[in-house]
């Protein structure tokens, strides 16, 4: 049975409910995230940051233990900045974080050890992550998608990836997990690891601002 785990007190804002005439209305939007086979999994759409940051969209799965969920955002910054941020000190834009042991790898990725959430100088979370050098995919419309394929271990392991690709003016990075495992304690409560993974992917914590993409976007705002 999955358990949609909701930690903090503050509710989610969902988008006003809309007719079907107009829900046909809408275009298709193709996806491309492969998500798993199973009941419809749940759709959260929130501000990362009430009146002052980009609507954020995820969605989360938890089968075998195993976290797949997706972060996606509206950048305000053509991609190649974007992508520049991907591939540096992820300390300078996700915000409350730490990054030590960055190293560039042969293939012009990068390797890090991360702690996503530092408070009074502890990080009890630590994951080390590889990412590649993306991969670039034609869109429709001429331009293209940069994919980062993404090897997560330590406290959270498996494979996750990241999608960047022009929206307009600007942009919109994908966070992926693909079946990615908490270790430790977290592994005896995956539902509740994927939910504060997802509150601080998103920047929708407590009392901190700017964790995750949401600062990535802040910080290419100039907020």
């Amino acid at each position: 049975m999955n358990v949609y785990a909701r930690p903090f007190s503050a509710p989610l804002t969902r988008p006003p409910a809309t007719s079907a005439a107009a829900t046909a209305a809408q275009p298709a939007r193709p996806s491309t995230t492969a998500r798993p086979a199973g009941p419809a999994r749940p759709v959260d759409t929130f501000e990362a940051a009430p009146a002052q940051g980009p609507l954020v969209t995820q969605w989360h799965r938890v089968e075998n233990g195993k976290i797949f969920c997706e972060t996606s955002l509206p950048i305000p910054a053509t991609p190649a900045k974007v992508r520049e941020l991907v591939l540096g000190d992820w300390s300078k834009w996700w915000q409350h974080s730490a990054v030590t042991n960055l190293q560039r790898r042969p293939d012009g990725g990068i390797s890090f050890t991360f702690s996503p959430l530092v408070v009074a100088g502890a990080g009890p979370t630590k994951v080390h992550v590889q990412i590649a050098a993306p991969v670039a995919q034609k869109l429709p419309d001429g331009r293209e998608r940069h994919t980062y394929a993404v090897e997560l271990s330590g406290d959270f392991k498996g494979k996750a990836r990241i999608e960047v690709e022009p929206s307009g003016q600007g942009s919109v990075v994908k966070s992926i997990w693909d079946g990615v495992e908490p270790a430790g304690w977290q592994k005896h409560v995956p539902d509740l690891s994927a939910a504060m993974h997802l509150r601080a992917e998103g920047g929708k914590l407590p009392l901190l601002r700017n964790t995750g993409f949401a600062g990535m976007a802040a910080l290419l705002a100039g907020k």
